[in-house]
């Protein structure tokens, strides 16, 4: 038994030196397992893997002859060159894997396995990092906020109801936690609700350190990423509103209009006119 759900991201030969999510799987197997990890064909070698294991157990066998386990309901990051193979040692074995480019540090201590209780929110998170990774492999931004808001909720869960919560939410979580939503119709109380904090909470953050209320960050936010999808590529005006979570093509036309003075329209054939001037 063998199932795979998996995703490359595209142009990573570009992203070396930058932090980007190169690929994700999602893997079922039987006791017979055993996966050979080989050099990456497009030399990235400095990658490190990201391990779940969901259901069942397994266990990698590093290049230098060493056995690390790993059981139900853990995770592990570690260095993808020390991996040899990854082995099932369950019946049945369900893990998610991420390859990732990291140019800082990590804060967590790589080559060890940790707990995590594994749950339905977990899974929905992670079948949306697939989903968009499979759909969008050029968005190497929106599918790093997307893996950062999975792999946040999954290591920061024990910690989010404290009573200290309401004051630990930082502005960059924040912005990450939009930016993997943007494809949506976001709203200031999803966001209060996910970080479990008020809304009066998140319009606080927002007016203190960025002078403006969350819902205009997030409208400047999907105009910029409009402009973007207009300028490369020929998706027609109704299918971009859909994709970016409007109601309809008035209303984000209506947006568009207040933020850069011309309607989106207006605004493809002024950069067609300056390419073929050039």
């Amino acid at each position: 038994m063998y199932q795979c759900t998996w995703f490359y991201t595209s142009q990573l030969m570009l992203l070396k030196k930058e932090n980007a999510v190169a690929a994700a799987w999602r893997v079922e197997a039987d006791e017979f397992y055993i996966y050979e990890i080989k050099q990456d064909k497009l030399a990235l070698n400095d990658t490190y893997c990201f391990l779940r294991t969901v259901n069942g157990g397994g266990y990698i066998k590093t290049v230098n002859g060493d056995k690390i386990s790993l059981p139900e309901n853990s995770y592990i990051i570690i260095e993808t060159n020390r991996i040899k193979e990854l082995c099932s040692s369950d019946e049945k074995w369900i893990y998610y894997r991420v390859d990732f480019l990291h140019k800082d540090k990590l804060n967590i201590k790589t080559g060890k396995p940790y707990p995590a209780v594994f749950s339905e929110h977990e899974k929905e998170l992670f079948e949306e990092l697939l989903d968009v990774g499979r759909q969008f492999p050029g968005e190497v931004e929106y599918i790093n906020s997307v893996f950062s808001h999975y792999y946040f909720n999954l290591t920061l869960q024990p910690f989010k109801k404290t009573d200290d919560a309401a004051h630990s939410v930082k502005l960059s979580e924040v912005c990450a936690y939009i930016q993997q939503k943007l494809y949506s119709r976001i709203t200031v109380t999803e966001i209060a609700n996910f970080f479990n904090v008020s809304s009066r909470r998140i319009h606080q953050i927002f007016n203190e350190t960025l002078h403006m209320p969350p819902k205009q960050y997030i409208s400047d936010l999907k105009i910029e990423k409009a402009k973007q999808i207009l300028e490369k590529t020929s998706m027609p005006i109704i299918d971009i509103a859909e994709s970016l979570g409007y109601y309809s093509a008035y209303h984000f036309s209506s947006a568009f209009q207040r933020k850069t003075g011309c309607s989106p329209s207006a605004y493809r054939r002024k950069l067609l006119k300056k390419t073929s001037k050039k």
